[in-house]
């Protein structure tokens, strides 16, 4: 438990911790991949993106809000993400707006977006090393500490400069698909997709429906109710997947559990931490975990923590 005592142990003898201190619902993890054999063509571009992009070949994308595409660009050569919303389907224009003029230091660079009679669609930065989550799978579902800290650092970079960017914004899906690898030597990484993220993130988005992966769900979230803070603890679910190599509602063997039942151990607020050995690691995901989304950790004390402090 940290020291804050923000954590309470539920039951002792069952190794699950109960933390006091977005939108419930399953989304599968996107996976973006060039479909081997360049496989029979799958997209056809809008007339307003052939003018500046030729066709490359379709990504295989998991997941169900979106066709992707390598394009290239006509001027310099450049190999982008094209990226086309199912119907029915659309970003905050106000948040995808601000994205593309931001400073993308952290954020995967976003270079276009319309949502007209074409649909929806958005350009972006190609990272061809793929998602954390392909790429952790690859080295046996964990990071190194260094490696680890780094995400942490780029993150909540990432976040801290997301929810002050104009109006503000909630990312509302932080999980381990959603942050690309951008180089491995320095190792950097970027969030991305921003499909279901909300502008004005002072204010709390009520839903009937929840988005977002149950996994890494904030308790507030699977009561229809996310905001910025919700983020936060995304990014505790994350820190804790990567630093243990299982989810964090799954049985102590790493077996996944029912999303039901993830639901409710995260609506109880029981849900384990003890895998985590390191107590400074320890300290850091029980914070960014923390039950009331009120006390939870957010930037400030995540850079504190980076200090030492």
């Amino acid at each position: 438990m940290s020291e804050r005592g923000d954590s309470i142990a539920d039951n002792p003898g069952d190794g699950l911790t109960r933390i006091e201190s977005s939108d419930p619902g399953d989304l599968p993890t996107r996976r973006e991949e060039p479909d081997p054999g360049r496989r029979a063509r799958r997209l056809v571009l809008p007339a307003t993106v052939t003018d500046k992009y030729e066709y490359v070949q379709d990504l295989r994308a998991t997941g169900g809000e979106a066709d992707l595409a390598i394009v290239r660009d006509r001027a310099t050569g450049d190999e982008l993400i094209f990226k086309s919303y199912r119907a029915g389907l659309s970003p905050d224009p106000a948040a995808m707006e601000a994205l593309r003029r931001a400073d993308s230091h952290h954020i995967v660079r976003v270079i276009d977006f319309q949502d007209g009679v074409d649909g929806a669609w958005e350009i972006q930065e190609f990272c061809p090393l793929g998602s954390l989550s392909d790429w952790t799978s690859a080295r046996g579902r964990r990071l190194e500490p260094a490696d680890l800290l780094v995400v942490v650092q780029n993150v909540t970079d990432a976040l801290r400069f997301l929810h002050v960017l104009g109006s503000g914004i909630a990312h509302r899906d932080l999980k381990p698909a959603n942050v690309l690898v951008r180089s491995e030597d320095p190792f950097e990484v970027v969030l991305t997709d921003f499909g279901i993220a909300r502008a004005h993130h002072q204010f709390t988005h009520v839903t009937s429906t929840v988005k977002g992966t149950f996994h890494y769900a904030a308790p507030e979230v699977h009561a229809g109710e996310s905001s910025a803070k919700s983020d936060w603890f995304s990014l505790g679910a994350t820190i804790y997947e990567l630093y243990s190599g299982q989810k964090l509602f799954a049985m102590s063997d790493g077996t996944e559990v029912s999303e039901s039942e993830a639901r409710a151990r995260s609506i109880n607020g029981i849900y384990p931490t003890d895998r985590i050995e390191d107590p400074r690691w320890k300290l850091l995901v029980d914070g960014l975990l923390t039950w009331d989304k009120d006390n939870r950790w957010d930037a400030d004390q995540v850079e504190a923590w980076l200090r030492g402090e």
